[in-house]
């Protein structure tokens, strides 16, 4: 029982923030200095915020950074409120712009750019309490402690946050496996990516980049890349209708359903193991399993037909799964290694263009904590920063997490401040308030990262009991803190519903230009590989990410469109083209084990192959940038020419290869003509 909750990954976190807190407040209060204690600790919310607690790759520079900037612009704040209040719109709106640009850089830098922010309104809240140096020093003492408190709580816990996400990763792997069969049998096969699953391989490839030389970390590194290559072999289809024919007859779906739930039963032993820690032994569980569905399918792979071709490699790719489970070890080895990037001045002077979403999201946040900062100096009550604060935490990357969370923000504030109200007319006060704010802390953080709305009536509950605490809590503070939190909810939606909003329906043409434009390279690969040119693993695996995560974009851009007002109405075309990329992606993934196999195509066939996937391109490339043509008379003969390949092929690998290849093509011609049609709106486009 004690070892669930430890490996929990919400209670663990809840865990190391509670207890850093505590005692830096149990230091505070030895000191004699408790109040100072409490105000330093402030900064949680900002951390929470920045994520400059959670490692990655050049994680000591982000926290250095971080606690520096975090005391520094807290400070600096403070004495802006003191000594030039009437300066303090210009200063919230400059550095609104300066550190929401820092998006630019990406999504690190942009948490870290709006924790900041959230310092200054800290700063701007708290200016009057103690001396500035004080308030500065606290700040940055506390940021430095949390940070400290959380590098040795997971070199102690043995890198727990990154065996956690590679846990939650298989236990996603897991349910992808058993849902599979009935997929089949239905012919429902999913047409879009697993968006969860994207993020959790995000979430392990970020956490393995902070372990210095993750090649060094074996077991860890091995189960990252094993579940990358698990992800790979479970996308691999290489025609739905006929795999569907093949597994779902009377004789063989039983053995397919058994086989499927073995490999989920490991693949959830796998993810305990990783949780708690224990070696990642190989398990010979399937094996049997596996066995069986390949006599099964031994009848169907001697076919000389596409039944066969396709029988043949679904009785391959089990063998390759359950290798994958058995070892928790990659199909082929490589490193892990650190991407090039372009510099960050370069990444952000390409970003600070009106078109670019980056540099009207910056302007947009200036203008909004302008306002913000004059609304607050006309309130009748000096608690205007919680209208500040309001912007700064229901801000998001996109309208519809931005009304999600302002709904959240809003109901959360009111359900917190009439318990707040309940308790201070049941008699909690003075130091038993302080204790009760203090008990509620572990609770409020343990649900941070799963609800925003709950999260805020916990917050809100400390805080009116602190303020209690201080006697500064009062009915006409709730009501002000309820009225300040609506007007900066509805700000925050005005904004970004009126201000020139990105819309999805607006960013489609650009991911879909991005998304074939990988994927054109991840094919260009292939067929080199096949030409036999020497194409290094880790080259051809980092062009299948890149097209992969295009697909994952594409897949979370309609699915906030179509909860965007006025694009209800426009996705099908959206959602057509992205089930056609993911199939062009699963045949794809299905001839990589050829690749590494070593298969050479002939030469003619190889030539051909290249002139058609090259010309290929430019018509799907040309159709993106608003200049869609027709489909070429010119390319129909060679379409043809493979087409006719496929008929003349035998029954083999290199059958196997051009068969899918004339698959990628006709599901790029099926795109070319969803590129045609016009694009989603007009205001999507005026938007854009």
């Amino acid at each position: 029982m004690l070892r669930r909750f430890w490996i929990n990954p919400y209670i663990n976190f809840s865990l190391r923030l509670t207890s850093g807190l505590m005692l830096f407040l149990l230091a505070a209060w030895l000191l004699g200095i408790l109040q100072q204690g409490v105000i330093a600790m402030l900064v949680m919310p900002a951390l929470l915020i920045g994520g400059i607690d959670l490692p990655s790759r050049q994680w000591a520079w982000r926290a250095g950074l971080g606690a520096i900037g975090f005391g520094a612009i807290a400070g600096v704040t403070a004495w802006i409120s003191l000594a030039a209040p009437a300066w303090l719109t210009l200063w919230f709106a400059s550095i609104a712009f300066l550190l929401t640009s820092c998006g630019a850089f990406g999504t690190l830098a942009a948490r870290l750019a709006m924790g900041t922010l959230t310092m200054a309104v800290i700063g701007m809240a708290t200016a009057s309490l103690y001396p500035l140096w004080e308030l500065t020093l606290g700040y940055f003492l506390a940021t430095v402690w949390l940070l400290l408190y959380s590098a040795a709580w997971y070199r102690l816990t043995g890198h727990m946050p990154l065996r956690q996400a590679l846990a939650a990763t298989y236990r996603r792997l897991a349910v992808i496996v058993i849902e599979r069969p009935e997929q089949l049998l239905d012919h429902k096969l999913p047409v879009h990516f697993d968006e969860a699953l994207g993020i959790e391989l995000g979430n392990c490839r970020r956490l393995l980049g902070s372990l210095g030389n993750p090649n060094t970390k074996g077991p860890l590194k091995n189960a990252f890349v094993a579940a990358v290559d698990l992800q790979e072999r479970l996308q691999a289809v290489p025609e739905p209708a006929i795999a569907s024919e093949v597994l779902t007859t009377d004789g063989m779906y039983p053995l397919y359903k058994q086989w499927t739930r073995a490999i989920a039963a490991r693949l959830h032993r796998i993810a305990r193991d990783l949780e708690r820690g224990r070696d990642l032994s190989r398990s010979d569980s399937v094996e049997l399993f596996t066995e069986r569905l390949v006599e099964a399918l031994a009848e169907k792979t001697e076919r000389a037909d596409r039944v066969g071709l396709v029988a043949n490699y679904m009785a391959t790719n089990a063998r390759q799964i359950d290798r994958l489970v058995q070892r928790v070890s990659p199909l082929y080895q490589r490193h892990v290694r650190a991407e090039k990037t372009d510099s960050p001045w370069q990444k952000w002077r390409q970003m600070m263009v009106w078109s670019n979403p980056v540099m009207r999201g910056s302007v947009r946040m200036s203008l909004l904590l302008a306002l913000a900062s004059e609304i607050g100096s006309l309130m009748p009550l000096d608690n205007g920063y919680w209208i500040l604060s309001t912007v700064v935490v229901v801000w998001q990357s996109s309208f519809v997490a931005i009304r999600s969370r302002a709904w959240q923000r809003a109901g959360g504030t009111f359900v917190g401040l009439l318990l707040a109200l309940l308790a201070l007319n049941v008699g909690i006060v003075d130091e038993s308030a302080l204790l009760l704010a203090l008990l509620l802390v572990p609770f409020t953080i343990a649900i941070v990262t799963k609800h925003h709305g709950y999260t805020t009536v916990g917050v809100t509950l400390i805080i009116m009991l602190a303020f209690e605490y201080y006697g500064l809590a009062s009915n006409e503070v709730l009501l002000a803190r309820m009225v300040d939190t609506l007007i900066g909810c509805l700000l925050v939606l005005g904004g970004y519903r009126y201000l020139w909003p990105q819309w999805q329906g607006g960013r489609q043409a650009q991911l879909r230009g991005d998304a074939l434009a990988s994927l054109s390279h991840y094919i260009e690969l292939i067929l080199k590989s096949f030409a036999g040119e020497t194409v290094e693993p880790v080259v051809l695996a980092r062009a299948r990410r890149a097209a992969y995560e295009q697909g994952i974009a594409l897949n979370s851009s309609l699915s906030q469109m179509k909860q965007e007002p006025g694009f209800g109405h426009n996705v099908h075309n959206s959602a057509a083209l992205l089930a056609l990329y993911k199939g062009a992606m699963s045949h794809m993934n299905a001839i990589v084990p050829q690749v590494h196999k070593g298969l050479r195509l002939p030469s003619d066939d190889i030539h051909e192959l290249k002139q058609i996937f090259s010309q290929l391109q430019q018509i799907t490339l040309q159709a993106c940038n608003d200049s869609p043509q027709p489909w070429p008379d010119s390319f129909k003969h060679r379409e043809q020419w493979l087409f006719q390949r496929v008929e003349q092929a035998n029954a083999d690998r290199c059958g196997f290869v051009i068969y899918q290849l004339s698959l990628v093509l006709q599901r790029f011609h099926g795109i070319h003509q969803i590129l045609l049609q016009p694009a989603p709106s007009p205001k999507a486009k005026l938007h854009q």
